[in-house]
């Protein structure tokens, strides 16, 4: 059964650079299957890096914590329309 509600938030210790996880994870995720059509994905990333998600994804809300980052995301229309072929 498709997830509804998905956190990920992938190790960073020195900010450095954006989890490669997190990019793989979001990726898989925007193949069918995984998520339910009004699914949410909340991601967390080094505040010092730009937001880690491609066009498949649109922001509901960002937060700013010390060191870090986050958004709420859904699934682009285009995107959702593409699962459903």
């Amino acid at each position: 059964e498709p997830f509804d509600l998905v956190f990920a938030d992938p190790p960073f210790s020195d900010g450095s650079a954006t989890s490669p996880l997190l990019d793989a994870t979001l990726r898989a995720l925007a193949t069918p299957g995984w998520l339910a059509e009004d699914a949410r994905v909340y991601v967390e990333w080094p505040a010092t890096q730009d937001a880690p998600w491609q066009a498949d994804w649109a922001p509901l809300r960002e937060t700013r914590a010390g060191d870090s980052r986050g958004a709420l995301l859904v699934r682009t229309a285009a995107n959702e329309d593409r699962s459903r072929s």
